[in-house]
């Protein structure tokens, strides 16, 4: 963990459930949360696992609950209220990025994630940024090449994605 208002080192916050890679990330404030990812040390394929630490105690991680689909190099965006996830990568019937979007409510520990939408296409690899209204995801690979064609979503009201712009 780090203090942001202070100049220093880091130190240990805690440990995941298990170590995975290639996770997505939201935080409420009270809640760090983590989604997905890949486990290559123990030969396992894509987790659909989401964890959560609380921000203000140092310590392990906590089950919260699953994604609606397992997936690695997904994307992320949040509100005060919301966590959603975007697209990602799987290989555990034929290698494909996805469209899925999933979304939790953070404070509901426990609440798989549901059904939120489509991303615009097939993609893994996002980037996100969000404010309390929008979260908008650029950057994407569609597997053959980035996409320069950044996608939004209304946080709070289940969509597909739409066109933000280009990069």
């Amino acid at each position: 963990s780090i203090e942001i208002g202070t100049l220093g080192n880091a130190s240990d916050f805690g440990d995941p459930i298990n170590e995975y890679s290639s996770m997505a990330g939201v935080c409420d404030g009270l809640y760090a949360l983590s989604a997905g990812g890949w486990a290559p040390l123990s030969g396992s394929t894509e987790q659909n696992v989401i964890q959560y630490y609380v921000v203000q105690v140092a310590g392990n991680a906590t089950d919260f609950s699953d994604l609606t689909q397992a997936r690695r190099l997904l994307g992320s965006v949040n509100d005060a209220t919301r966590g959603v996830f975007a697209a990602g990568y799987s290989d555990s019937e034929s290698p494909e990025n996805l469209n899925t979007i999933d979304y939790i409510t953070m404070a509901n520990i426990g609440g798989n994630a549901t059904d939120f939408g489509d991303y615009s296409s097939n993609m893994s690899y996002l980037s996100g940024c969000s404010s309390e209204t929008r979260g908008v995801w650029a950057l994407g690979h569609s597997g053959s090449a980035f996409s320069n064609t950044a996608y939004y979503v209304t946080i709070q009201t289940l969509s597909n994605t739409s066109t933000f712009g280009s990069m």
